[in-house]
């Protein structure tokens, strides 16, 4: 299983593909990152910056629903 990426490496990822400089894929390669990773980070930020993406829950929501698992075991 790969290592996780700091929340600060993402959310730098998040903003420099906000940036729209280059594309996603290209963006991806260079922070040695898949495309689909950069595009779920993306995705992520949103439903908790923004509440863009319903479909996504947002960070607290998903530390909720994690913790109420927890407690029916």
């Amino acid at each position: 299983m790969p290592v996780p990426h700091s929340p600060k490496f993402r959310e730098h990822a998040v903003a420099l593909a906000r940036l729209g400089d280059e594309p996603i894929i290209t963006l991806s390669r260079e922070l040695g990152i898949s495309r689909s990773c950069l595009r779920k980070w993306l995705a992520q930020a949103d439903a908790d910056q923004e509440g863009r993406t319903s479909s996504w829950l947002t960070t607290v929501e998903k530390a909720k629903v994690a913790e109420l698992r927890r407690k029916n075991k």
